[in-house]
């Protein structure tokens, strides 16, 4: 007879996507995450790291640095996001900062890319933009209107109900450039009407899963 102890069922295995040294700081993937895309002469606009019902997912929303819609400075391609994103995987695996499975997706911003540092409402002053807070405002949550700059305390921006207002960034919760594309009139042609025109452009999207193995699978 073997003791009842050794007749116990055995512990079931750990779920590879189950992190084992508690959560990782978003503060300390950014710095890894922001050299290894400067690397490649790009900014890194914003970091996403959260649970999902794939498992944990790392978007990285990526452009060129300087990048201006009004400029002949372009988005990132699909090449240059899987470049980025074996550097970064690289980048992490060395830094041993992720102890479990999770998915990488690199992509560009698109025409409607968030705002996330106090030098993006400068180097977009004249474009529009819309704005939620944390914390209602005069009564509002939501301003959109043009960019009129900001500095290290606050964005300022004129809204097309209230006129000028300054927005703290302790209170924004999401902002993101408006994309509002001019109806074309073509000689001999009817004005557009609201809906005719094709959908907003949307970024180039590479994803690459980081099975911790060194496998990586684009589409």
């Amino acid at each position: 007879m073997f003791p009842e102890s050794d007749l116990k069922d055995p512990p079931p295995p750990a779920d590879p996507a189950t992190p084992r040294r508690g959560p990782v700081a978003r503060e300390a993937i950014l710095q890894v995450v922001e050299p290894a895309v400067a690397a490649h002469k790009c900014e890194l606009v914003e970091l996403e790291w959260r649970r999902e019902p794939i498992g944990w997912v790392m978007r990285l929303y990526v452009e060129h640095l300087g990048h201006d819609p009004r400029l002949t400075i372009g988005g990132v391609g699909i090449d240059e996001c899987a470049r980025i994103s074996r550097d970064v995987s690289l980048a992490l695996d060395v830094a041993e900062l992720i102890d479990h499975h999770y998915n990488l997706e690199v992509s560009s911003p698109g025409l409607e890319r968030p705002l996330t540092k106090p030098q993006h409402y400068r180097r977009f002053v004249g474009l529009r933009a819309k704005v939620r807070l944390s914390e209602a405002m005069d009564s509002r949550k939501v301003f959109r209107g043009e960019i009129l700059g900001g500095d290290e305390a606050a964005a300022r921006l004129r809204d097309d109900e209230v006129g000028e207002v300054s927005l703290p960034y302790d209170r924004i919760q999401r902002a993101a450039l408006v994309y509002e594309p001019k109806p074309v009139t073509k000689p001999g042609k009817a004005k557009a009407k609201p809906g005719d025109g094709k959908g907003k452009g949307k970024g180039t999207e590479v994803t690459t899963r980081d099975s911790r193995d060194g496998s990586e699978q684009e589409r």
